[in-house]
């Protein structure tokens, strides 16, 4: 991958919101520049009952993947609905096989990463120890594994927010699970935004996730709030993120991939042709400083 690939910005589908298609809004995209994607699946299901995840999909998945194909673009991640589950083993069990399921539509879209987030909320898994909680993810992401074997998709798990999650908020963390699991085809979506609510100096999160990262959600948060707004929205008074080190270190370190910004703050809010030209401004900003320019 040439350098000038490596810092593109692309974008989650549903920064415009669930209200339009997927379709649509990967056209909608096209239009304003933008050729990297994250899909989440539950933009991908939108407006449907959850039994339409395991319903033949061929002929839709087909289409779709035509019309990346006809504009150039490409899914760079997956986003599952399903999370891991730590609570009892049928919980554990039962989301493993929605995941499954969602691995491999994610495959049929080209995807290379599956964004994952582990078990261990806080309010379900009260009653469980760290070790049982740490176990359930293990035996879950193992299994996933294999399913996924050579089909391309690399797991990636999140870093999540210890205000609702038990484990998986630090990398140290992450990387446990994935020596635990000892699979290759597992590696790391970092969150800059959850990094940032949970206060780790990011650039030293992205050095520490090495070559096991593989996916990112680019996004600006204030301690305390998740908000998923674009970089520089806040003054640094507010947000504590320093955008230009994020990114520098991103370059110095060789992120192969396009950096996904999982901004969703117009999300179903404004006119669509509005959403357009603000996402445009955002995408032509942000590549001008990820090429050095600033």
């Amino acid at each position: 991958m040439s350098d000038k690939e490596s810092l593109n910005f692309g974008i989650v589908t549903d920064c415009y919101g669930c209200k339009i298609s997927l379709e649509d809004a990967v056209r909608r995209l096209h239009g304003i520049g933008f050729r990297d994607l994250e899909i989440p699946c539950w933009h991908f299901t939108a407006g449907r009952e959850p039994s339409y995840l395991k319903s033949d999909l061929s002929s839709r998945l087909k289409d779709l993947r035509t019309l990346l194909s006809d504009l150039g673009m490409t899914v760079r991640q997956f986003h599952s609905t399903a999370s891991l589950r730590a609570e009892s083993e049928s919980a554990r069990a039962e989301a493993a096989d929605w995941i499954r399921r969602t691995a491999e539509i994610a495959a049929e879209t080209g995807a290379r990463a599956l964004v994952l987030h582990i078990g261990g909320r806080k309010e379900v898994c009260a009653d469980r120890t760290d070790r049982e909680i740490f176990e359930a993810n293990v035996k879950t992401l193992s299994e996933l594994a294999d399913f996924v074997g050579n089909s391309g998709i690399r797991l990636a798990i999140e870093n999540l927010m210890s205000d609702v999650y038990r484990q998986g908020c630090r990398i140290s963390e992450l990387k446990d699970l994935i020596a635990a699991v000892g699979s290759a085809r597992i590696g790391i979506c970092l969150d800059t935004g959850h990094a940032n609510v949970d206060a780790l100096n990011i650039p030293e999160a992205i050095r520490e996730c090495g070559d096991l990262l593989c996916a990112t959600h680019i996004q600006e948060t204030c301690p305390g709030n998740d908000l998923h707004v674009f970089p520089f929205s806040l003054r640094r008074s507010k947000s504590t993120m320093d955008w230009f080190a994020i990114f520098r270190t991103f370059r110095e370190t060789g992120y192969p991939f396009p950096l996904i910004g999982e901004c969703a703050n117009n999300a179903g809010e404004l006119p669509l042709p509005l959403v357009d030209r603000y996402l445009e401004a955002q995408r032509l900003l942000l590549e001008s400083v990820l090429r050095g320019e600033f």
